[in-house]
């Protein structure tokens, strides 16, 4: 008989090693992966082309042989006849430029991070108009017409600016023009306005 009341306690036993509930368990497993190894097919392959920005093996392997796929295109530019041994190398270098033209539109939303609207945003970026510019000139020139146009050797010449991606020196240049872009901007103003008055001056 208990007083009256009076509430026996009631006691639950909790053991510390019992296991986890499974929403508890996968919510850990998730928290704890590393989203460079276990992430989707599109993460890992945007992390081997930005590979100035995650230095993993594959990303360092894959900025070389670009780097070694872009000097190669420019040495058909070195002759003036066109043989057929310059003509595979083209094309070689060429057909690897367009995939990776294309890798890069497909990841382009992890990269400028505006969802859907990165994909119509990527060809309109610096970058990606130098990738179709080098590679437009290729298919130009299988027309007679176009052949002849001197232009469109100055626009292959351009693959040498897509060094730029794999250059972590000229990277570092780039970084700080765009940290110091208004001071430049204002050093640039005062030039041209001396220039002005120079001019005005003198004459």
């Amino acid at each position: 008989m208990t007083p009256a009341g009076f509430m026996p306690a009631v006691f639950v036993a909790v053991k510390p090693w019992a296991p986890l509930p499974a929403t508890h368990a996968l919510r850990y497993t998730v928290q704890d992966s590393n989203p460079r190894e276990r992430g989707p097919m599109r993460q890992r392959l945007y992390n081997i082309l930005e590979s100035s920005e995650y230095l993993e093996r594959p990303g360092i392997l894959y900025g070389r042989l670009m780097s070694v796929i872009i000097i190669l295109s420019l040495v058909p530019l070195m002759f003036k006849e066109e043989t057929t041994f310059l003509m595979v190398i083209e094309w070689f270098c060429v057909g690897i430029f367009i995939l990776d033209y294309l890798a890069r539109w497909a990841t382009a939303d992890l990269k400028l991070k505006k969802g859907a609207l990165s994909f119509l945003i990527y060809p309109f970026t610096p970058m990606a108009i130098i990738d179709a510019v080098t590679i437009l000139p290729t298919f130009l020139a299988l027309n007679p017409a176009w052949r002849a146009l001197r232009s469109l050797r100055l626009f292959r010449v351009l693959r040498a600016f897509k060094l730029i991606r794999y250059s972590k020196s000229t990277q570092a240049i780039t970084r700080v023009f765009i940290q110091s872009k208004n001071s430049l901007l204002a050093v640039v103003a005062l030039a041209v306005f001396y220039v002005l008055v120079s001019a005005l001056i003198i004459f």
